[in-house]
């Protein structure tokens, strides 16, 4: 007979030993924005489902094109020329036979692969004669104790090259859009400034160990033909470096980390929805009934 009461955002507080203790690079970010997804993910264990007869998306045009620059800067040994062009489109046209079902998709990511190709191997060639090793889809781990027990942070590096000067250059391929700078400074997206500290760690190589990052960007192959895709994950006024942004993140990580080691501390559903590349979705806002409690939240609290 009371009257009806919106269901509470929810925060559930799993026992300690049933909290993860393994997350990548990628489930950090989640893991500030929306805690409760790593709860779904990492303690209930569900895997979201694609539907069936899923057309080809941007992720999966992501995986094909990242699988196809890593398997060529990994067998490539000569000079980067019409050589090379012709055997990373090889490369490419293989890979994209993965779509063959959808002719219509398939026609277009060839037109724009074809295009990445292009770019890729003049951004490669202007950059040979600096570049001492280069490496590309490494895995890596960086353990740590906290009161807890002991955290891993794993990571998969899209390409680290060892740089001739004994520095090294970390890249992000993106086919979608990437962070930005801000949301770097301010730890939202901690993915490649996690990588630089990984990297300094020697999570991915040995010889990569206290090494400076002279580089840390990200190579945008969604601009290609239409702005420049090379984008500093560093900010441009001077004050921030690479190896500062790496070890902030470290120290950052290690402190929620630490908060998680809290009984009383809840997996919150959209702790930080606020995104500069528009409305956050989540793949468990329906397992959280973001629809009903976000009924009560203001506009800015649900976007």
């Amino acid at each position: 007979d009371a009257r009806p009461r919106p269901v509470d955002r929810p925060d559930p507080s799993p026992p300690l030993a049933a909290r993860p203790r393994v997350l990548s690079v990628t489930d950090i970010e989640t893991l500030i924005r929306d805690p409760y997804a790593i709860y779904a993910k990492r303690v209930l264990r569900l895997v979201p489902l694609d539907p069936p007869g899923l057309a080809p998306d941007p992720a999966l045009r992501g995986s094909l094109v990242h699988d196809a620059l890593g398997d060529f800067i990994t067998e490539w040994t000569g000079r980067f020329d019409a050589a090379a062009e012709a055997r990373l489109g090889a490369i490419g046209r293989e890979k994209l036979k993965a779509i063959a079902d959808f002719p219509d998709v398939l026609s277009i990511w060839s037109l724009r692969f074809a295009a990445i190709t292009r770019w890729f191997i003049v951004f490669e060639a202007a950059r040979d004669a600096f570049v001492a090793e280069r490496h590309a889809e490494i895995n890596g781990q960086l353990e740590f104790a906290t009161a807890g027990g002991t955290f891993r942070l794993t990571g998969r590096a899209d390409r680290i090259d060892l740089m001739k000067n004994g520095t090294v250059a970390i890249y992000d391929f993106k086919t979608g859009s990437p962070s930005t700078e801000r949301q770097v400074f301010a730890g939202l997206t901690p993915q490649m400034t996690l990588e630089a500290a990984m990297t300094r760690q020697g999570a991915f190589r040995p010889e990569f160990a206290d090494k400076s990052v002279s580089e840390l960007a990200w190579l945008v192959l969604g601009r290609v033909q239409r702005s420049e895709p090379y984008q500093s994950a560093v900010a441009k006024n001077g004050k921030e470096s690479a190896d500062g942004l790496g070890d902030r993140a470290l120290t950052m990580l290690k402190a929620l980390v630490a908060a998680y080691d809290d009984a009383e501390r809840g997996y919150l559903s959209r702790a930080r929805p606020i995104t500069e590349r528009g409305p956050f979705r989540g793949d468990y806002d329906h397992l959280a009934r973001v629809r009903e409690w976000a009924l009560v939240e203001s506009p800015e609290d649900f976007l």
